[in-house]
């Protein structure tokens, strides 16, 4: 899209502008330049078929994964699901090394 601006000399320049659409989009492709984006995208097949609807990726504090947990028996299940769940994130994401979980809770 071209839109015509107002220089500070007075004189109206065109300038390239992308929408909000494309500049998401780009950014959405480029998971690689966020890694945490990739993290939140895949967290269901590292959660498993018992928690993806009740979990959710938070972040990563050095050495520590955040998740959402939504109400007590997700928390519960989350807590006897901590070792595969380190391990399987550790496997897929070497350069990532996590050796605990914060379990939060989902608003």
């Amino acid at each position: 899209m071209l839109y015509s601006i107002l220089s500070k000399k007075g004189n109206i320049e065109l300038k390239d502008v992308k929408s909000i659409g494309e500049l998401l989009s780009e950014y959405i492709s480029n998971a690689e330049m966020n890694p945490s984006i990739k993290y939140h995208r895949e967290w269901p097949l590292i959660a498993g078929k018992s928690l993806r609807s009740v979990t959710s990726f938070a972040s990563i504090d050095g050495h520590t994964i955040s998740v959402y947990a939504k109400g007590a028996a997700a928390k519960n299940r989350l807590m006897l699901e901590k070792g595969r769940i380190i391990k399987d994130f550790n496997s897929r994401y070497p350069e990532v090394l996590i050796d605990d979980m914060k379990i939060l809770r989902m608003q």
